[in-house]
């Protein structure tokens, strides 16, 4: 990314995305892409409606850009680096709010690596999904004080939807 003008992604033989450095970063237009380049966190969601995706038992997000048809399956995907961590939830239309439990850091020199879990919102603090690991990179000057339970802000605008094909739809 750091020495090219133009960036061609292939699998299998078939190019994927061919664009820029920084498109191919911040808007990949596919899973595999996204996943290919840098870190990603991916997450299932289900239209609840033409304009709202629910996920693992989280809030409602609204992207009033996009159409979905209900009960469609997509995957949200975010950056460990567009997220920021919080003690309490602080519900904005701007932010999804991730309730999570911090289940290992690294060290990172300049940044720190918090490994999370999402915690169920209907049962007991003690119950949280091993299934699925999120990656948060924090830099040290951000993240003063890490607890068990946090809440994972990521702004909206931060969010990718990939439909079941693999394809961005934002």
């Amino acid at each position: 990314l750091s020495i090219s003008d133009r960036v061609a992604v292939m699998n299998k033989g078939v190019i994927e995305q061919l664009d820029t450095p920084h498109n191919i970063y911040y808007k990949p237009q596919t899973r595999f892409v996204a996943q290919f380049i840098g870190s990603m966190n991916f997450m299932q969601a289900v239209a609840v409606d033409a304009q709202h995706l629910t996920m693992d038992e989280q809030s409602q997000i609204e992207f009033p850009h996009l159409t979905f048809a209900k009960d469609e399956h997509f995957e949200i995907a975010f950056r460990p680096e567009n997220v920021k961590p919080v003690t309490e939830n602080q519900p904005s239309n701007e932010y999804l709010n991730l309730a999570v439990r911090i289940v290992n850091t690294e060290f990172l020199g300049a940044k720190r690596r918090l490994f999370c879990v999402i915690k169920n919102k209907n049962a007991s603090d003690d119950n949280v999904s091993n299934e699925h690991v999120l990656q948060v990179d924090v830099d040290h000057q951000q993240m003063v004080i890490v607890q068990d339970d946090m809440v994972l802000q990521v702004p909206i605008r931060a969010l990718h939807v990939f439909d079941a094909r693999g394809r961005a739809r934002c």
